[in-house]
């Protein structure tokens, strides 16, 4: 769940991530390995979980 005063800014920088490491992993990803993205809370609160983890 997406929060906070910048949390527009959060889903669209998501986006933009999915799709890089897309692109990396189309293109051979890094040194030969796919890129794996980890989404991660930094809210500080443990009532809160994030909604994407790859």
């Amino acid at each position: 769940m997406e929060s906070g005063r910048y949390k527009d800014l959060g889903l669209q920088q998501r986006l933009a991530a999915f799709l890089a490491v897309e692109e990396i992993d189309e293109a051979g990803g890094v040194l030969g390995k796919e890129v794996e993205l980890i989404i991660r809370n930094t809210s500080g609160s443990c009532r809160t979980r994030p909604s994407t983890v790859l």
